[in-house]
């Protein structure tokens, strides 16, 4: 094996609960994101699962969104939510009917009601405990983050603060999968000097950071952002590869942003009537729905309608371009005679969510790389440091 990619994925949400209210628009960004980000991730990596395949993905969820996933008033309304959708798009499947859009009502009626299924039959309502299983079982990472998700560095001169949001995060982590966490991934990547000891008074073994958090250490870095560094404190830290966050992240040439993709913006809440809108929300406002009919097409407000065959197309000519790079940059950097490990982490709420063929994307490049041909493979940080580090030839 010539080297390893970690792969991450951050999930965060700010705390919303409103129950003064009958219906919350705030409380939508959370359903959002479990109707098209977690449940479809979680779903796909017990399918990689059941079909023989370890993931070894990497996952924060910040204590914030584990509140609001076990909170029994929220999936109530989440389970509502969703019943108000499935009555929507089964409207849509007879407003489009033999219209260029009748496909995609289909696909989202039936969608919908998968999700409900899963959510409720399979999982329970409790998506943190399925994900925790899925590490009991050695399939993924979870690491711990800051209490409240704060922005370390800023509370910097108030270091019992500091401490408390890492406590009280490591604490909730405890309680919530049932083990100590090794690694802590750090709200924004943001990092100040002496924070390190405090991550290690809490049991830490490794972070991340942004990579010039590694380049511009001193000593500076042998292998620059490839192999981690250890901190004055003696713990492990990553430095986030600014390649792959490119090649997926980027506004104007990542991947989500190719012309043949749903285009995020253009929702039947916004360009229905708001009566026949607000029939199925039970809001007398505009607002996202989730069913999307055009795709990106470009930089224009004329949009085509979505093909989700030629989406799909993409998605696997993406994941394909994304492999091959990663594996280019390894055998490259494995000419300098050393194991390189490439960290890629993104914001988890990416995949579904704002690029709708994200979590697609995401199972065609786990699975053509654990295909076992490649010249790398996907490793969790914690395995990493067990079974291939050797502090003493740390640079």
């Amino acid at each position: 094996m010539n080297g390893h990619l970690i792969l991450l994925l951050h999930a965060h949400l700010p705390y919303v609960r409103h129950p003064e209210h009958e219906y919350s628009l705030e409380e939508n960004w959370l359903f959002e994101a479990l109707r098209e980000t977690y449940i479809p991730l979680l779903n796909t990596l017990e399918e990689m699962v059941n079909d023989g395949i370890s993931p070894h993905l990497t996952l924060s969820i910040s204590p914030p969104l584990i509140e609001m996933l076990n909170d029994e008033f929220l999936r109530k309304r989440f389970v509502r939510y969703m019943d108000n959708l499935i009555e929507l798009s089964a409207a849509e499947k007879m407003r489009t009917k033999k219209s260029a859009f009748e496909p995609m009502a289909f696909l989202y009626n039936n969608e919908f009601k998968r999700t409900k299924r899963l959510y409720c039959e399979r999982y329970k309502q409790d998506i943190v405990s399925a994900f925790r299983k899925l590490q009991d079982k050695g399939h993924i990472e979870i690491v711990a983050s800051a209490a409240t998700h704060a922005f370390l560095p800023a509370f910097e001169h108030y270091p019992d603060a500091v401490k408390a949001q890492i406590e009280i995060g490591v604490k909730s982590y405890v309680h919530n999968f049932g083990r100590q966490p090794s690694g802590f991934w750090l709200p924004e990547c943001g990092y100040f000097k002496g924070l390190d000891l405090l991550l290690k008074d809490a049991g830490i073994r490794y972070f991340f950071v942004e990579s010039h958090g590694v380049i511009h250490g001193r000593p500076r870095p042998a292998f620059s952002i490839y192999k981690p560094v250890m901190s004055p404190a003696g713990l492990m830290v990553f430095g986030r590869d600014f390649k792959s966050a490119r090649q997926v992240w980027c506004a104007s040439r990542g991947y989500p942003g190719d012309f043949s993709y749903r285009d995020f913006y253009r929702d039947i809440g916004f360009d229905l009537p708001l009566d026949y809108i607000s029939r199925f929300t039970h809001l007398n406002m505009r607002t996202f729905t989730g069913i999307k009919y055009y795709s990106v097409t470009g930089n224009t407000e004329y949009k085509l309608p979505y093909n989700r065959v030629k989406a799909m197309e993409m998605a696997l000519e993406h994941a394909k371009h994304f492999v091959e790079s990663r594996e280019s940059e390894i055998k490259r950097l494995a000419e300098f005679n050393f194991c390189p490990v490439i960290f890629s982490a993104f914001d988890a709420e990416l995949f579904g969510h704002w690029w709708f063929e994200g979590i697609e994307w995401l199972n065609i490049m786990l699975r053509s790389i654990s295909e076992g041909w490649r010249s790398f493979d996907i490793i969790t940080p914690k395995r990493y440091l067990n079974e291939y580090v050797n502090s003493n030839t740390m640079q």
